[in-house]
């Protein structure tokens, strides 16, 4: 996992020169931010005296992780993350979302829920 390194310098750039945004989170495992039971559960409108478990960041420690999930301009952020990307083919898509119906099944079919899948055939769509 890619990690960014918050430092104290400003810099002001021409919108011009802007080529894409990037969504960023603190890297909660990076800081060893801790999880305390100090948050007041409310129960109808009201706090009640049970706990729940919140996140106590440490702000000290500047380390960030890129959000890939919300990469708009997803190749101007592979160059400067150094991420190998392999040419992705339709059937590759195909087989991966077979590969994970397959998966999901497996785990309902280990909660008793549906009997064993059947066997699934991976045909390109073009040939279809």
């Amino acid at each position: 996992m890619r990690t960014l390194k918050k430092i104290n310098r400003e810099e002001f750039l021409s919108a011009k020169t802007v080529i894409s945004g990037i969504n960023v989170q603190h890297h909660c495992a990076g800081a060893k931010c801790l999880i305390k039971r100090t948050l007041p559960r409310r129960l109808e409108r009201q706090e009640t005296d049970m706990m729940l478990k919140e996140v106590h960041h440490n702000y000290n420690c500047n380390l960030y992780v890129i959000n890939s999930a919300s990469l708009r301009e997803q190749d101007e952020h592979h160059a400067p993350a150094r991420i190998p990307l392999p040419p992705i083919q339709p059937l590759d898509v195909l087989n991966a979302v077979h590969n994970g119906l397959s998966e999901w099944k497996k785990s309902k079919n280990s909660k008793g829920k549906n009997k064993a899948p059947e066997s699934m055939s991976s045909i390109d769509p073009s040939l279809a």
